[in-house]
């Protein structure tokens, strides 16, 4: 008896938490993998402050970043895998966050560079 309590509180559990985890998903955007992948703010090796006059900013692939813009923050991983050099940063920027046309230009890792 004991066992059918617990599986029907778990199946409750499991109900309940469904729509808390489509809301913990809510605002982010699904990139192109070939444009690298965000991680947590730990991870970043430094910041880039993306001003309203910054045209462009400069990365390695591999580098892990964290962008702040007009008070927003996230951090992205630039594992690219692309044959071209640069990208709009609006292609991987969180919903909602307006980054005035920025290019990110994406250099080869230093450490494969001869």
């Amino acid at each position: 008896m004991q066992n059918q309590v617990k599986k029907i509180v778990a199946i409750f559990a499991v109900a309940a938490l469904g729509p808390l985890t489509a809301m913990a998903h809510e605002g982010e955007r699904h990139v192109d993998p070939s444009f690298g992948y965000a991680v947590q703010a730990p991870a970043a090796t430094h910041t880039i402050v993306v001003a309203p006059t910054t045209k462009y900013v400069n990365v390695d692939q591999g580098d892990v970043v964290t962008f702040l813009i007009d008070g927003n923050a996230f951090t992205w991983q630039f594992d690219t895998l692309r044959s071209e050099t640069s990208f709009d940063l609006a292609e991987i920027v969180p919903a909602g966050i307006n980054v005035h046309g920025v290019r990110v230009y994406v250099a080869p890792n230093p450490i494969y560079r001869n």
